[in-house]
């Protein structure tokens, strides 16, 4: 398991994520992954009383909360809120929005023509050079995995798929006569399959919206961000998706123009599906034309079901801060003393004075309102306030930046751990792994060599080097 700690560093004026070390779990109960947490900070001399946050993913043993680690930790230290992975929480939005038939469908056939393709060195090639010739704009000239754990290539990988679509399909006509037996009837059954409308237009819708949650699925994998900037985030997007189901005719209007240009090229036809008065296995809503067919059964459902994901999963997230994001300068504005009273109760042992936080937060409302620029984040927040003045303020503001918003950083030492822990390495025990993990994690770090020999002086086994 890898233990990382979120915190605002004073000196530097900015928020860090360390990597603090990987630790073996064997007990994996909910009460024995929280015990085994907090032996891991104590033994790093962490003062735990000041933990306002947990940042898990969404299995049961971490975030359940009648026996989750989160709940028994929470049981010693109240303030240790649980919130789940930003980015966890949008991956599962587009994944289960992404189940609904036709979509899913679609993004199977992506991830099979790109295996397709990566699996011989000569398909490979061959799509490079004719990604090369057919697309000489391009700086692309390979498909992208379509990885269930990494958030950003699910986006990447459709929209680079859409973008080197024409160059595909002149590879897989390449390859349809191919002296390879094997190779020639795959590369037909693709052919005929990403050639369909029945692939095309889900493909244009997918890439469309995850247009839209491209740099949300970036930013919430960032570092200096917080939550309320992440939660703002979300509102964008779902008003802009808002605004598309709004207004779907004239959207879907421009997606079906470019789907009749693709296919066009193609020696393609958009026909509408036959229409059952019993239909169980698909989408079956009467539509005078394909185009209508096609926004009803595939947009529609789409757009909404994404919509109705993002409000759902982020719900939380919007109800853990949603009093202690008024001490905000554009929020505090307009915000009441009853508002903000609960989170300085619930935040009194880590105030410096909890008595004279009504008059405090009064003269911070009187400072924003005489400033015409007002900062939205609470990152920025932090940054405009004077800790002789605003000392209570600056204490809920450090807890609001604080809050973990993603596992992104965790996440990436599983790729130095990869590295590290190799069948070579397999026996490496687990001061030695930590060790290498932490240079491998922390290359800002300066190591030097006399103090590395030094340590090793002192150990009591002594080799002679030859």
């Amino acid at each position: 398991m890898s233990v990382c700690l979120r915190y605002y560093d004073q000196k530097d004026k900015k928020i860090r994520e360390d990597f603090l070390e990987f630790t073996p779990a064997v007990d994996r109960s909910g009460k024995g992954l929280a015990t085994l947490i907090m032996g891991c900070l104590q033994k790093n001399s962490i003062h735990c009383q000041f933990l306002v946050g947990q940042g898990y993913d969404g299995a049961s043993a971490m975030s359940g909360y009648l026996h989750g680690a989160q709940e028994y930790i929470k049981k010693d230290f109240p303030m240790a809120l649980y919130v789940h992975s930003s980015a966890h929480s949008l991956n599962l939005a587009l994944a289960n929005a992404c189940s609904l038939p036709s979509i899913r469908n679609c993004i199977s056939t992506i991830q099979t023509v790109g295996t397709f393709f990566r699996s011989s060195a000569q398909r490979s090639e061959l799509l490079r050079t004719t990604i090369i010739e057919t697309l000489s704009e391009t700086r692309h000239t390979t498909l992208v995995a379509l990885c269930e754990t990494r958030w950003v290539y699910k986006h990447e990988s459709v929209m680079r798929f859409k973008e080197l679509y024409p160059a595909i399909i002149v590879a897989l006509e390449k390859l349809e006569s191919s002296i390879n037996k094997e190779t020639a009837q795959k590369s037909c059954h693709l052919l005929i399959t990403i050639k369909d409308a029945k692939f095309v237009i889900p493909l244009v819708i997918i890439e469309n919206i995850f247009s839209y949650t491209l740099t949300l699925c970036k930013q919430l994998q960032t570092i200096n961000a917080d939550l309320v900037e992440a939660c703002n985030h979300v509102d964008d997007v779902l008003a802009v998706l808002d605004e598309m189901r709004e207004n779907n005719k004239q959207h879907f209007s421009d997606l079906f123009s470019v789907v009749a240009i693709m296919l066009n090229k193609n020696k393609e036809d958009i026909v509408l599906p036959r229409i059952a008065n019993k239909q169980t296995h698909r989408s079956n809503v009467f539509s005078h034309s394909s185009e209508e067919y096609y926004n009803f059964n595939i947009f529609l459902p789409f757009l909404d079901y994404i919509r109705s994901q993002l409000c759902d999963r982020f719900q939380k997230h919007k109800s853990l801060i949603s009093s202690l994001q008024q001490i905000i300068p554009s929020k505090c504005i307009i915000a009441t003393n009853e508002e903000i009273n609960d989170c300085v109760n619930f935040y009194s042992q880590i105030l410096i004075e909890p008595n004279a936080f009504k008059a405090e937060f009064a003269m911070w409302k009187t400072k924003w309102l005489k400033e015409g620029s007002r900062p939205k984040t609470a990152i920025a927040g932090l940054d405009n306030c004077n800790p002789l003045l605003f000392p209570n303020i600056r204490k809920l503001l450090q807890v609001l930046v604080t809050m973990p918003m993603s596992t992104a950083t965790p996440e990436r030492t599983f790729s130095s751990l990869k590295r590290l822990k190799t069948y070579l390495r397999n026996s490496t025990g687990e001061t030695r792994l930590n060790g290498l993990a932490l240079m491998s994690v922390h290359r800002d770090i300066n190591v030097d060599p006399e103090e590395v020999l030094t340590q090793f002086s002192k150990s009591s086994r002594k080799i002679m080097l030859l």
